[in-house]
């Protein structure tokens, strides 16, 4: 079964005289505009509190700006319900830096939440892919646990397969590999690989301290934040 219908493909991302509140009225985002690159590899860049997270959210669909639009393929995507919204959705990858996993589930079963929702993949074959990423990350042990009972560490991995389980155009990462030892940091490159090459990733936004992590993307962008300036990394 395809994973995607080529009328939902993300051909381009924009947002539109975008203003964005803090929780005391402040303006974290004031204004923006801005078209963003696809098909690329993009290193969001801010200073501490320079609203880092809020736009991968705001990128990711998890949070809708006061005012203002973001673009899909030129399409107003803040003005629709779930349910419309649900096809692109699908095709976003979000990973957090901390939480973002239901307390109440098992590892297993958080993995299994995205197909729940979408239904765009057989039961059976919605459950060999939670098996390969348990595999892969090595969390098969852990995967009748919840994550509660987990490592921060394990958690963290479950979330970065939690981002790429259902193969997205569009992965969205908030410090991937903070708290993570070199061994899993090289899973998650290879993994991360093989949906480039193989799973139909396309563009890649992320966050990080990480300038190690960086130098596996050649060529990449660099968003500035404080003036919204895109800059091409060093091949």
């Amino acid at each position: 079964m395809s994973n995607r219908r080529s009328t939902h493909s993300i051909q381009s991302l924009a947002f539109q005289d975008v203003t964005l509140l803090g929780h005391e009225g402040e303006p974290v985002f004031e204004g923006m505009s801005a078209n963003l690159p696809v098909n690329a590899v993009v290193w969001v860049r801010a200073s501490s509190g320079g609203g880092k997270s809020k736009f991968l959210r705001l990128l990711a669909g998890l949070e809708e700006p006061d005012e203002g639009a973001y673009l899909i393929n030129g399409i107003n995507v803040t003005e629709m319900n779930f349910s419309e919204f649900s096809p692109w959705q699908r095709r976003i990858g979000f990973g957090f830096e901390s939480g973002g996993l239901l307390s109440n589930k098992t590892i297993s079963q958080n993995l299994m939440l995205p197909f729940f929702y979408h239904r765009h993949l057989a039961p059976e074959e919605a459950q060999d892919r939670v098996e390969t990423y348990l595999a892969h990350f090595g969390l098969d042990r852990f995967r009748d646990r919840r994550p509660a009972a987990c490592s921060s560490g394990n958690r963290k991995l479950t979330n970065l397969a939690l981002a790429l389980i259902t193969w997205p155009e569009l992965l969205i990462l908030d410090q991937p590999t903070s708290g993570l030892d070199e061994g899993a940091i090289r899973k998650f490159l290879d993994l991360l690989e093989v949906h480039r090459s193989e799973r139909g990733l396309k563009h890649l936004y992320l966050v990080s301290e990480d300038e190690r992590l960086m130098e596996n993307f050649n060529g990449h962008w660099k968003l500035d934040l404080s003036d919204l300036q895109f800059k091409k990394a060093a091949a």
